[in-house]
């Protein structure tokens, strides 16, 4: 279940990203906690337009916030595999009251046709996926073993 709220910040360039205000803190039946930091761009959901007409597939509804956990997952905490982001995905959607069969639909979705969005994802400089420089560094710095630079 989330932890925190999800808090938003608009992305002046471009209207259809966003940047995390705040930390956005998940975590899992077993314990495992995901934390989303704050300054992390995002799409919330990247689904095609016509499909956000759906209630459970509206942005602004419950795939909000796993939305955002799920491009952390594929953009910056890729460590963690496609298959186990999408399952989180998965389990978020459930935990903010979509029912099964919903979740289930975005899952496959993403799972079966989010092969090119992963691909992308993995191109892109993590410091490039933070509002600022300095909001990298501050996560950066708490992940010291992900510093291509550190010794050791």
């Amino acid at each position: 279940m989330f932890k925190s709220d999800l808090i938003l910040i608009a992305n002046p360039g471009r209207p259809d990203f966003w940047f995390t205000g705040a930390p956005l803190i998940w975590e899992d039946p077993t314990g495992l906690t995901i934390t989303v930091p704050e300054g992390f761009r995002t799409d919330m959901a990247s689904i095609p337009r016509f499909l956000e007409a759906f209630p459970d597939l509206d942005i602004d509804g419950r795939s909000r916030r796993p939305g955002v956990l799920h491009d952390w997952l594929y953009g910056a905490a890729r460590w963690v595999g496609k298959l186990v982001a999408d399952g989180v995905l998965f389990q978020a959607l459930i935990a903010e009251g979509m029912d099964k069969k919903g979740a289930l639909a975005i899952y496959q979705g993403v799972h079966l046709f989010g092969a090119s969005a992963w691909a992308e994802d993995g191109t892109e400089s993590v410091a490039g996926m933070f509002r600022t420089h300095d909001l990298y560094l501050a996560w950066l710095g708490t992940h010291p073993q992900l510093n291509p630079t550190s010794a050791g």
